[in-house]
């Protein structure tokens, strides 16, 4: 397995040693923790996209740039340093691993098994990776690492998982395409809530914005923003949801760092205000991947059935057949195929059995009739019972003129043994050309 590109361990160095600089000089030095650690996300949503063989790469990389930034801005002790990096590390590797190994490397998170397997991992892995970390630095003598703190510690891993792996698996595919991305009303309709997302933030929780808008801050309605960051992420899926995360977590983690968020004016212990911001950016995450996952599947489904539809009516055009689906109730019929060129008008004037038998000859009205079922309501049929029904009868079009129409088809039993829908085809039989016999030579 060849090594990554030079340009890929560029960024990543770039990336993760910048994240892990920058949210290491702005830790809470109370809670001895950042709001979150996204460059543990970065590290794992690599790991994720990568083959195991070229984990060790990434992984090195990591803990150097980890154990760097602990080093020149943690007062930590070098011990203390090195545990935070293992303890990062390998459980970004086992998050990994076991979702590679669950989801059969789908590299993305647009599937609900997928998304639940890749929470569920992070929940689990970052509550055990917090626990293990205050308890064993206890164990050996590190008393100013209070227990309490495993749970900032588990979120701030958790919520950098849920902002930062998303986004490499978001967008490490991403290629500029000529056609087939979103429409220029999604994209101008998400970039709309994409302001909104973050405007409303900004306002809500950067105190003295509020203040000289409103004349008062606007604790009471964080739920705003939350708002707008589902309906970005319902616009512009997966990877409008991993972008408008990182400016939402951004301004909320910045300001509750520097104490001007709303959750400091109702903080009645210490770090209450930095567990409720991580629990509030982590609700907007999981909410954000959600509607993202919800939205793909959708549009997947609609493409899915698009193309199963296009191969349809392809079929029935070049094999010169109509589908028909009769509902027994209303005897209302939906047409697939080239109703006016087979039958010689449009599906419009057959939209029901008594439209269609007005067109059939007055002695093969009840051959029909009797062909799609309708003296059978009343009858309960077992699966066993059912068969396939041939028929031929005349059939005028606008033309006036009648045609010899081939039917087949049966009915579909719903779960009580009563008709459901009666599902067939019709084609034109076409007479066959008269061919002159040749005479002998000589």
């Amino acid at each position: 397995m060849k090594r990554p590109s030079l340009f890929h361990l560029l960024l990543f160095i770039l990336i993760y040693g910048g994240l892990a600089f920058l949210c290491t000089g702005v830790r809470d030095v109370k809670m001895l923790a950042s709001v979150y650690w996204p460059a543990g996300g970065i590290l794992l949503g690599t790991l994720m996209i990568s083959p195991i063989p070229r984990w060790g790469y990434w992984l090195v990389l990591a803990a150097a740039l980890h154990f760097l930034s602990g080093l020149f801005f943690s007062d930590h002790a070098t011990f203390v340093t090195v545990i935070f990096v293992l303890t990062n590390i390998i459980s970004m590797a086992v998050i990994a691993y076991i979702w590679q190994r669950q989801t059969a490397r789908q590299n993305t998170l647009t599937h609900p098994v997928s998304l639940l397997w890749f929470v569920g991992l992070v929940l689990v892995v970052s509550v055990l990776g917090g626990a293990f970390a205050t308890i064993f630095l206890q164990v050996v003598g590190h008393h100013h690492v209070h227990l309490s703190l495993w749970l900032t510690w588990a979120l701030s891993n958790a919520l950098g998982c849920l902002i930062g792996a998303p986004l490499v698996l978001a967008w490490s595919d991403f290629r500029i395409k000529r056609s087939g991305g979103p429409s220029w009303q999604d994209l101008g309709l998400g970039g709309a809530f994409f302001l909104f997302a973050i405007i409303s933030t900004t306002v809500v929780f950067y105190g003295p914005f509020s203040v000289a808008l409103f004349g008062t801050t606007l604790d009471e309605v964080t739920y705003i923003p939350l708002l707008f960051v589902v309906l970005v992420a319902m616009v512009w899926e997966q990877r409008g949801a991993t972008l408008v995360l990182v400016p939402f977590a951004l301004i909320v983690g910045s300001c509750s760092l520097f104490q001007i968020g709303p959750f400091w004016l109702t903080q009645s212990f210490n770090g209450e205000a930095l567990l409720d911001a991580q629990g509030y950016i982590a609700a907007a995450g999981l909410l954000a991947l959600l509607m993202a996952a919800l939205s793909s599947n959708h549009q997947r489904s609609l493409q899915q059935a698009s193309a199963w539809k296009t191969r349809f009516e392809a079929a029935l055009l070049s094999s010169r057949h109509l589908m028909y689906e009769l509902d027994p109730r209303d005897e209302k019929i939906s047409w697939g195929g080239d109703v006016q060129n087979l039958l010689g008008m449009p599906s419009e004037e057959l939209e029901s059995l008594q439209d269609f038998l007005q067109h059939v000859h007055p002695e093969d009205r009840q051959i029909v009739t009797e062909h799609v079922g309708l003296a059978d309501l009343s009858v309960e049929f077992a699966e066993e019972d059912i068969v396939t029904h041939h028929a031929r009868f005349r059939f005028k079009g606008k033309d006036g003129h009648y045609q010899t129409i081939v039917a087949s088809g049966a009915p579909i039993i719903d779960f009580d043994g009563q008709i459901y829908k009666v599902e067939g085809l019709l084609s034109r039989e076409e007479t066959p050309a008269f061919v002159l016999p040749q005479q002998p030579k000589g």
